[in-house]
């Protein structure tokens, strides 16, 4: 009786303990189950992050290759769309997930730039200037396990940039130089022993070569960087060898000409290359493909070498307190070479442009200087006269306005203004600085002091004054040259000229009328005003002068043409279109 009991009890026991490992194992199955299905969860999320970033990636990546285009952010969007959403939703071209699709909403035009410290991701929206484009996706995706809630919202951002960069010079004048003249002017300019005998042939082998500042790059020992190679300090003979090496086979006549040159035997002078050309792009090393014309390298570095000019002079009258005359003379100066970007920067200057002229003077005279007399000028501080005259003949300005890129390359387009003019007369202070700027036109703005009388350093009369005469093509009329993305062809080099004389001279009045500053003190205290001198001026220009003058232009422009003469030319020679890849920048 009581060993039935114990089975019937044990039997009992062992169900019981049965069921608690099934709870167990059940439990355990239940929550690898969930672990699973948690895990699957977060691979698919991870995964649909992945694809969403990569879609965003090369949707801006794809929009940045076309903000340049004629139509800017149009293009970039319609771009950046059809690289996420192909054209259907089984486009295997497609790389968002087809759960998903990319609006104008998702996509920003705007500038990068690594200066912008007002966002983290440095990107600034903008209407003009374009350079990059901003891919913001914001998605939920099907959940797989929705009895868990949860925000499941993944966000990602691209950034893609894309400045493409162009490279031109500038050249002005009044006649074209033949091969004699060139020789004879290299040869002064270079400083050879022998007399430099190129023929017309070498001269075209010059004209037609270019070289890339990487190709400078990669026949310089320790040098791997754009900004390495424009602080190079270079004897002018080694710098002639490094062109002759990056040209390499791929033009024959000019490098025969550049080594005729060398065994002509150059003086012995050291040049920095960030001298012979001006880099502008916010990053150097975005330049390495931008290409040089060999013969304006050679004459560039003729100039500086020559001491930044091709003929100067450099000479002067003193007779001590009566009377001291400076002269600084250029004649002939060779084209000023640019490379960079389009547009205006945020202070509204070109970005990239070159000034030029023919000749340029700068004639600084004074007249009884009491301050050279020994004694007499402890006692006083008389300046009679002091006229400090800048002037240019046949001056030049050139700006790079818009780049536009397409594919293929012969349909991209590169804009560059030209502003021509006959002279450019200014009396002002620190014009002697103007005399080696290759960038900006002149700076007639800081007062010089025409005469001064003090006693005891008390000043009783001072004149202070202005004159700015600028002879140019009005600014509104500045010639605007189209080139295209190939080069080496015909629109190359395109010619400007200033041979509207009346336009020139009514800006050259309005120029003075607008720059004209005029002040005379006595006793520091009893001043001449000047304001009704400079509206009769205005009035009188632009009620009479102008309207005038524009009656000339009828006349005298058609004449000249008819004759071939040019009063003043400025030559545009575009050299590189550097469009590049865009790229990530976050």
């Amino acid at each position: 009786m009581t060993t039935g009991l114990t089975r019937a009890t044990s039997g009992v026991r062992n169900q019981q303990r049965h069921r608690g490992s099934i709870l167990i194992n059940m439990a355990i199955a239940v929550s690898l189950i969930v672990i699973t299905l948690i895990g699957t969860e977060l691979g698919y999320l991870f995964f649909v992050k992945r694809e969403i970033q990569k879609a965003a990636d090369l949707a801006a990546l794809a929009g940045a290759q076309k903000i340049s285009s004629a139509d800017g952010c149009a293009d970039a969007k319609t771009a950046a769309k059809l690289s996420a959403n192909g054209v259907s939703t089984t486009d295997p071209n497609r790389n968002l997930p087809s759960m998903f699709s990319l609006v104008d909403a998702d996509i920003e035009c705007g500038r990068w730039s690594p200066d912008n410290k007002d966002t983290v991701d440095h990107f600034k929206i903008a209407t003009t200037s374009l350079n990059a484009i901003r891919v913001t996706l914001s998605r939920a995706p099907i959940a797989l396990l929705p009895f868990f809630e949860a925000d499941r919202t993944i966000q990602s951002k691209a950034i893609a940039v894309n400045d493409p960069i162009a490279g031109f010079s500038l050249g002005t004048g009044v006649a074209s130089l033949n091969e004699g003249v060139l020789n004879q002017l290299l040869s002064a300019l270079l400083g050879t022993k022998n007399q430099i005998a190129l023929d017309l042939v070498s001269y075209k082998g010059l004209a037609t070569g270019s070289i890339r500042l990487l190709d400078l790059i990669s026949v310089m020992p320790n040098i791997g960087t754009v900004k390495e190679l424009l602080d190079t300090r270079i004897q002018l003979k080694d710098f002639m060898l490094l062109m002759v090496k990056a040209l390499g086979t791929t033009n024959a006549a000019a490098v025969e000409a550049l080594n005729g040159i060398i065994l002509a035997q150059v003086r012995s002078a050291e040049i920095k290359v960030g001298d012979l050309i001006k880099v502008t792009t916010p990053s150097l090393e975005g330049a390495a493909d931008a290409s040089v014309n060999v013969l304006e390298l050679l004459m560039v570095t003729a100039q500086i070498a020559n001491g930044t000019n091709a003929a100067k002079l450099d000479t002067g009258i003193d007779l001590g307190a009566l009377a001291k005359v400076d002269l600084q003379l250029v004649v002939v100066e060779p084209p000023s070479i640019a490379i960079g970007q389009a547009g205006k920067d945020s202070n509204g200057k070109w970005k990239t442009q070159a000034h030029s002229a023919a000749i340029r003077l700068f004639l600084d005279a004074r007249i009884l200087d009491t301050s050279k007399i020994p004694l007499v000028g402890l006692l006083t501080d008389i300046k009679l006269i002091h006229l400090p005259l800048y002037v240019e003949v046949a001056p030049g300005q050139a700006w790079l306005t818009d780049i536009q890129c397409n594919i293929p390359r012969k349909d991209s387009q590169v804009t560059i203004a030209s502003q021509p003019g006959v002279v450019s007369v200014c009396i002002a202070d620190e014009m002697d600085t103007q005399m080696t700027n290759l960038e900006t036109p002149p700076n007639c703005s800081a007062p010089a002091t025409i005469s001064k009388v003090s006693v005891l350093t008390i000043p009783i009369l001072e004149v202070k004054a202005t004159v700015p005469l600028p002879a140019t093509v009005p600014l509104q009329s500045s010639a605007s040259m189209h080139f295209d993305g190939v080069i080496g062809n015909a629109d190359d080099i395109q010619r400007s000229t200033s041979n509207g004389v009346g336009s020139v001279l009514s800006t050259a009045v309005g120029g003075l009328t607008s720059g004209l500053s005029l002040k005379a003190c006595l006793l520091s205290i009893f001043c001449l005003p000047t304001t009704e001198l400079k509206s009769l001026l205005n009035t009188l220009n632009t009620a009479v002068i102008t309207p005038l003058l524009g009656l000339l232009d009828l006349v005298i422009q058609p004449l000249l043409g008819l004759l071939g003469v040019q009063l003043g030319y400025s030559d545009v020679h575009h050299q590189s279109l550097t469009c590049g890849d865009s790229k990530l920048v976050y």
